[in-house]
């Protein structure tokens, strides 16, 4: 059974997640599953089904999903997610944790495996290692767009019906519709005109005014200490070649493997995703049941 549960996590903001009854097990040691930008724990639902007596923890990151939005006059740092992730992270599992993202997910789950390395157990990465990075000299014009944005936040788009949202979504990004449909079946919500909305903060949109630099990025990466395995997509995101391949280096117990597919390939191709996700696992002695 999958079912949603809110989490308190003082100081920090409530998280909505996903979870699987052997997730709630006294000493579980849960896959916690984190979403890409703008998308929502749906996107690991299709995994789930394949394997529901595992114990799946897929959360909504801050501003998406049923999670809570930040204050109005709050940035959408990456920094904050690791903040918001590594808090409840600690004080929900102490045992410790598998992680397992996609793209901005990605992102976030390959950096706190390097943060907590104690406390993570394995990753798996789906078309992402590590964020988007800056430079020093790009930061005087980074920031003026970002506040510039910021003022001016782009608004949400109303939809006549799910169907419309979900048909949206899949016409501007290589992804199937049945994918874009599980996304918007549970990021959804009817606003006052009685349209079709997505439930992410608006605020997403726009820029961060600070990123992190490819060292800070490499420098975390090389902390890692549990076996990692990224699946990179063949059509997916355009990454530039030397940064990844320096952080694919930074890593010593990765396993990369490159597959036909989209950015979203881990829901487009949950079939044989599934199948290398168990080969992983028992590669490396990890059982859940």
């Amino acid at each position: 059974m999958i079912y949603l549960r809110h989490f308190k996590n003082p100081p920090s903001l409530t998280i909505a997640a996903q979870v699987t009854s052997a997730a709630e097990r006294p000493g579980s040691i849960p896959i916690c599953a984190i979403h890409g930008w703008l998308d929502n724990s749906g996107s690991f639902r299709p995994l789930m089904e394949m394997h529901p007596k595992w114990p799946w923890v897929a959360c909504d990151l801050i501003g998406h999903g049923q999670s809570a939005w930040r204050t109005p006059d709050a940035f959408y740092y990456f920094h904050d997610y690791l903040c918001d992730l590594g808090l409840w992270l600690e004080n929900t599992y102490p045992n410790g944790v598998h992680l397992m993202g996609h793209s901005l997910g990605a992102a976030i789950t390959s950096l706190l495996a390097g943060l907590f390395p104690d406390k993570v157990k394995s990753l798996i990465l789906f078309d992402g290692i590590g964020p988007l990075v800056s430079t020093c000299d790009a930061f005087p014009e980074q920031f003026r767009l970002s506040l510039k944005q910021f003022q001016s936040p782009r608004p949400l788009r109303g939809y006549e019906s799910l169907e419309a949202m979900a048909l949206a979504r899949q016409k501007r990004h290589l992804i199937e519709l049945r994918s874009t449909e599980i996304l918007a079946q549970y990021g959804h919500r009817i606003n006052e005109k009685g349209l079709y909305e997505w439930t992410f903060d608006p605020k997403l949109f726009g820029l961060s005014p600070i990123q992190l630099t490819q060292e800070q990025v490499i420098a975390t990466l090389t902390q890692i200490q549990c076996p990692v395995f990224f699946l990179k997509a063949n059509q997916g995101y355009p990454y530039e070649p030397t940064l990844l391949a320096e952080r694919i280096a930074a890593i010593r117990n990765i396993e990369t493997l490159h597959i036909d597919g989209g950015h979203h390939v881990h829901m487009d191709c949950y079939r044989s995703v599934s199948e290398l996700i168990d080969s992983f696992y028992e590669r490396h002695n990890i059982r859940f049941q």
